[in-house]
């Protein structure tokens, strides 16, 4: 349950990242209204979010909530630098050239942004694992390492939490392999 949580809140993530992410690069006031809430989400110290999650949510729910708000402003950040490094030169081009929007989008705008987007989504799943994991030490919630990282320490039972860690370091490296192939697969074109 722990990887799906992870999984979950990272499509989510970058769902909504995307959504205001394109919005932002279109419109400077969303991008302002939204500098703000990204510092203020950014500042918060991660075990406060869990916390709040878990007064506000079910146990179930607050490990999604927290890796959502975790991983939300990096992806936001990376959309909207991607999108806002995009060369002047190639837009004004494609607006001569009159290419619609369609066009637009698939050779101008994914292809800037799809290597940075992919090469972030890497380093965001080991961090949303993290938080994820945390949020279930604190709520407990059913079939969760974090579950059962709490359910040891609660037994004093240290051996058993070192036994837990190995597997989150496995489960991450495991995570980080099949992120490199499928970045490998993903822009095979680079090489």
């Amino acid at each position: 349950m722990t990887i799906k949580r992870t999984i979950v809140s990272i499509l989510i993530s970058l769902f909504i990242a995307m959504l205001i992410g394109v919005s932002g690069y279109i419109s400077r006031v969303i991008r302002n209204l939204f500098k703000p809430i990204n510092m203020i989400i950014q500042s918060v110290p991660m075990m406060i979010l869990v916390v709040l999650a878990l007064i506000w949510f079910d146990k179930d729910n607050a490990p999604y909530i927290v890796g959502v708000l975790v991983v939300f402003p990096i992806l936001y950040e990376n959309i909207l630098g991607a999108l806002s490094s995009i060369d002047k030169t190639l837009l004004e081009m494609s607006n001569i050239y009159k290419l619609d929007l369609k066009d637009k989008i698939i050779n101008i705008y994914l292809p800037s942004i799809k290597f940075r987007l992919a090469t972030i989504i890497v380093s965001t799943m080991s961090l949303g694992l993290k938080v994820v994991i945390a949020g279930e030490v604190y709520g407990q919630p059913d079939y969760g390492i974090g579950s059962m990282i709490q359910l040891e320490k609660v037994n004093f039972n240290t051996p058993g939490i070192f036994a837990w860690l190995i597997i989150v370091i496995i489960i991450s490296g495991i995570l980080e392999i099949l992120q490199k192939l499928i970045l490998r697969r993903t822009f095979i074109w680079k090489r």
